[in-house]
C-alpha cells in the first residue's frame, strides 16, 4: 500500500497517491472547514449507484457465503522487505482476534525475507508461505488470496502495523452491518523507526497528531483521483469473489482500482470507530517513494477516465444469463466488467 513520493517533497505539497493532502499549514478552523467541503459532493457517482441499484438486484447480505466462517485471511506480500518484516508479522499475529490464517506470499526476494517467513511457518501453524518470481504487488495478492480459506479479507504490507484490537474491530464492523462488503478505518502515520510522524498533513486530525482521519463517504473515490480508503480495511470474500483478482496493468495503484471496483457494485462504510488502529509506515525505501518511477500520479488521471467507461458498461450490459453464477444479475455484471476490460488499454498504459 503506497501514497506516492514523499521523499522529495514538503510537507505542503498538494497530493499523494491515497490523495490530497491537508498541509500542515491547514490548521485553522476554517482551513479543515473547507476541506471538509472539498470531500464531500459525489453526485456524479450517487446517481450512478442509483442507476445500478434499479437495474441490478445485488446485496452483500445475499451473496453466497465463501470461505470458513469467521476466519480472517491476512495476506502479506513482500518483496526485499526483511528489515520491518518481522514487525508486520508480529503484529499480525499478536492479534486478540485469534481466527486467523497468515499467508505471506514472497515475491522472488533476494534478502531475507524469505528465510524468515518459512522460520515462522516452521513455528506457527497460522502461517503459511507461497513462493513466485518477482511478478510485482498485484500478482502478489492475487497469488495470496487464491490460497486464503477465510470469511474476511484483509492484507497488510511488510513495512506496516496492526495494533493488537484491529482484526477484532474490523470484524465486528462487518457482523454488525451486512450490507457493507468492505470496511475502512482510520491510520497513524510512523516513520521508518516507528516513531510517530507529526505533522505531515495527510487527513491530519486534531493536527500535529500523526493520525490520518479519512473522510467517511466514498462517493467521490471513483470520480476524483483521491483514493481515501488507506491501508487499514477488511473486506467479505462472498464480494472478492464477484469482483475478481487485482489488475496486473494497475501495478502502482492495484489497490486503488479494486476498492473503486467494490464500490460500484457494493457499499464501502467507514468503521464506526475513530481510534486509529493501523499504524502506516513512511519510509525512502517504500513503493511510496517510488511515485515519478511508477507515474503512479500521472497513470491515476488514466484510471479516473477508465472508471467512466467501466460504469457506463455496467449499466448498458443488457441482462444475460451465462451460467457463470447462476444468478442473473451477477452474470451480467461479470460479463460487464470484461467487456470493459476490453477497452482498459485505452486509458491505462501498463508498466
Amino acid at each position: 500500500m503506497r501514497i506516492g513520493s514523499f521523499a522529495k517533497r514538503s510537507k505542503a505539497d498538494k497530493r499523494s497517491k491515497f490523495g490530497y493532502f491537508i498541509s500542515g499549514a491547514a490548521r485553522t478552523l476554517k482551513e479543515r472547514i473547507l476541506a471538509a467541503l472539498r470531500s464531500r459532493g459525489g453526485g456524479e457517482f450517487a446517481e450512478y449507484k442509483k442507476a445500478f441499484g434499479r437495474k441490478y438486484r445485488i446485496k452483500a447480505s445475499e451473496l453466497t457465503p465463501k470461505g470458513e466462517r469467521g476466519l480472517v485471511s491476512v495476506v502479506l506480500p513482500v518483496y526485499n522487505g526483511d528489515k520491518y518484516l518481522i514487525g508486520a508479522i508480529e503484529s499480525v499475529l499478536a492479534q486478540t482476534y485469534k481466527n486467523i490464517e497468515l499467508i505471506i506470499v514472497d515475491d522472488g526476494s533476494t534478502d531475507l525475507s524469505g528465510e524468515i517467513a518459512d522460520a515462522y511457518a516452521r513455528l506457527n501453524p497460522h502461517v503459511k508461505v507461497a513462493r513466485q518470481s518477482n511478478l510485482r504487488l498485484p500478482a502478489a495478492l492475487n497469488r495470496g488470496f487464491e490460497i486464503a480459506g477465510g470469511e474476511f479479507f484483509t492484507w497488510i504490507s511488510a513495512d506496516n502495523i496492526m495494533r493488537r484490537e484491529f482484526i477484532a474491530e474490523m470484524v465486528e464492523e462487518l457482523n454488525r452491518d451486512k450490507e457493507a462488503a468492505m470496511v475502512y478505518s482510520n491510520m497513524r502515520l510512523i516513520d521508518h523507526g516507528g516513531d510517530i510522524l507529526r505533522g505531515f498533513g495527510w487527513y491530519e486530525y486534531p493536527p500535529g497528531s500523526g493520525n490520518v482521519i479519512l473522510p467517511t463517504s466514498t462517493l467521490n473515490l471513483n470520480t476524483k483521483a483521491n483514493n481515501t480508503i488507506g491501508a487499514a480495511f477488511m473486506y467479505r470474500a462472498s464480494a472478492a469473489d464477484i469482483i475478481g483478482g487485482y489488475d496486473g496493468d494497475m501495478f502502482g495503484f492495484e489497490d486503488y482500482d479494486y476498492w473503486m471496483r467494490i464500490n460500484e457494485v457494493f457499499k464501502i462504510k467507514h468503521s464506526d470507530f475513530k481510534k486509529p488502529l493501523y499504524y502506516y509506515r513512511m519510509h525512502d525505501g517504500s513503493l511510496t517513494a517510488k511515485d515519478e518511477e511508477l507515474r503512479i500520479t500521472e497513470r491515476r488521471e488514466g484510471l479516473m477516465e477508465f472508471d467512466k467507461t467501466r460504469r457506463a458498461a455496467i449499466l448498458k450490459q443488457p441482462l444475460e444469463y451465462t451460467g457463470e453464477t447462476g444468478n442473473l444479475y451477477l452474470d451480467t455484471l461479470k460479463t460487464a466488467f470484461r467487456e470493459a476490460d476490453k477497452l482498459k488499454r485505452r486509458y491505462i498504459r501498463p508498466l
